[in-house]
């Protein structure tokens, strides 16, 4: 069962591959328009294409030469990687040689997460972030890093058709990052409410790219980073299980 969506991918795609074409040409445009560069939607569309049939297979390598060649890239240190571990993520996050940060950046100046052609994940930080995000904004960091351990989970197919649907979604009017409680187990959260749960859990308090909510928005967390007194540290619990794959 956990390989039908990559089988029904590639028979879908191989038989509807000239969509592939018209997606990817459209998200290169969509890119160029939103961001001024078509490094974005280059690398959105390898993560799509790739396993949808032969050739949007090839479509998916080429779009992937694009996006490095139009950015910079590095793999996930050691040092990080042991930061990321220890501060949240534990045996979840899969080996740093898998994980390589980039200075590309979203629609909004937005990071994003997607996998890529070669089994490697690209963790889209853009330019302010690339050389320490740890540093520069940790919270930011560990959420997109749980983003990285949804696709050692869930398999790269069903995780970039998840987030492709999420982010329509939100870009329709549904807040794809907001939560509340009760504390659910959590793959009853989405995607993005995982990584935003998980990351304010470590900071003590939610909040977006470090802007700290009233303690009257705090959905039951304690403004103690990493608490584990906190009702969301069974969250945590169920990362560290694996227990992540979303309803």
């Amino acid at each position: 069962m956990s390989r039908l969506p990559a089988v029904l991918a590639w028979v879908g795609g191989t038989a509807l591959h000239p969509a592939g074409l018209v997606a990817g040409a459209g998200l290169l445009v969509g890119s160029v328009l939103t961001t001024g560069s078509p490094t974005p939607g280059a690398r959105v569309a390898g993560g799509l294409l790739w396993g949808a049939g032969p050739e949007n297979s090839l479509l998916a390598v080429a779009a992937s030469a694009l996006a490095s060649a139009g950015a910079r890239e590095r793999v996930l240190t050691a040092d990080e990687e042991a930061w990321a571990r220890a501060e949240l993520l534990g045996d979840a996050l899969p080996p740093r040689g898998r994980v390589v940060v980039t200075d590309t950046v979203g629609a909004g100046d937005r990071p994003f997460v997607v996998p890529r052609w070669d089994g490697a994940v690209t963790v889209n930080l853009g330019p302010d972030l690339f050389a320490d995000p740890a540093g520069t904004d940790p919270h930011t960091f560990l959420h997109e890093l749980v983003h990285v351990c949804q696709v050692q989970a869930l398999g790269v197919r069903a995780f970039t058709t998840r987030a492709a649907l999420t982010q329509v979604a939100h870009t329709l009017g549904r807040d794809a990052y907001a939560y509340d409680g009760p504390v659910r187990p959590l793959a009853g959260y989405g995607l993005e409410q995982q990584a935003q749960l998980l990351a304010d859990w470590w900071r003590g308090s939610p909040g977006r790219r470090g802007r700290p909510v009233p303690r009257a928005g705090l959905r039951g967390h304690t403004r103690r980073p990493r608490d584990p007194a906190s009702p969301w540290a069974a969250c945590v619990a169920d990362l560290h299980a694996g227990r992540l794959r979303p309803r």
